[in-house]
């Protein structure tokens, strides 16, 4: 009598990285491309540069990815004071996301 092998389900961490513009996203496609990643990955970029649309685009990719990463380029937002408050308001209200600040920008 043969035994019942056991399904082994692949669960594969998912992880979104969502930056300010086209250098960021393009960069980690590279990663993606010549890495060999254990989890699933995908770099996208959100239709605006502001941090509000990036915050919106990657609270609705959370539901849908384990980690999500925000690249954030901090040059821009340091030298404008409201736009400072209204990031680290964004980033205090949004725990579930993970920031990743640059400072100079990434490029």
């Amino acid at each position: 009598m043969s035994r019942r092998r056991k399904k082994i389900i692949n669960s594969r961490l998912t992880i979104a990285v969502l930056g300010e513009g086209i250098t960021e996203r393009e960069y980690f496609k590279s990663l993606k491309k010549y890495s060999n990643l254990a989890f699933k990955f995908k770099p996208e970029i959100p239709k605006h540069s502001d941090i509000l649309s990036i915050v919106n685009k990657a609270r609705s990719l959370k539901e849908y990815f384990d980690i999500v990463f925000c690249i954030i380029d901090l040059d821009r937002i340091l030298a404008n004071p409201k736009e400072k408050q209204k990031y680290y308001e964004l980033k205090s209200k949004n725990k579930e996301l993970t920031f990743i600040e640059n400072n100079p920008c990434f490029e």
